[in-house]
């Protein structure tokens, strides 16, 4: 996922990423971005927080920084910044972004970014996965478990119903 308000931006990434094979799927605006990652899994965002727009325009983009992470806390975010706004940088990062890049960036450094944090966000969302398939395997009765392991199960389930 891309989510851009700078529209002169659309064209460089656009380029970089597809040509890099990477499947993109663009966001106009802070809704858009909501409603696509709540509908699809994103391996990354990319955020601009556009300075030229304006102080609302910022706020916007930290805004879904935030409800990003929230919604989605495997999500790999990287916001792009205006260069030596250190300030803003950090705001985005406690927000939940993973990393900012500022403009103009280095092509090389923002496609070894890209594949570095999707596949973080992949690595996230597996362990996820696994974590919650763990935990439901160990809520369950253990099929074909020797016979002392189910006499300790059902004791332990009298004791909790006792309790």
């Amino acid at each position: 996922m891309l989510v851009l308000d700078d529209h002169r931006l659309v064209d460089g990434l656009r380029v970089l990423l597809i040509a890099d094979d990477v499947h993109v799927t663009f966001a106009r605006t802070p809704a858009e971005a909501l409603s696509a990652a709540r509908d699809h899994e994103f391996d990354l965002a990319l955020v601009t927080l556009d300075t030229e727009a304006g102080e609302s325009s910022r706020a916007r983009a930290l805004e879904l920084i935030a409800l990003l992470s929230e919604d989605s806390p495997s999500l790999s975010i990287v916001a792009i910044g205006p260069p030596g706004s250190s300030e803003l940088a950090s705001e985005a990062r406690r927000l939940g972004a993973r990393d900012v890049v500022p403009r103009p960036w280095d092509d090389l450094r923002m496609l070894a970014l890209v594949r570095a944090q999707a596949e973080l966000g992949r690595s996230r969302r597996r362990l996820a996965a696994l974590e919650t398939e763990n935990r439901e395997l160990r809520s369950r009765d253990v099929v074909g478990a020797p016979p002392p392991l189910m006499k300790v199960r059902a004791m332990e389930e009298e004791l909790v119903q006792q309790a």
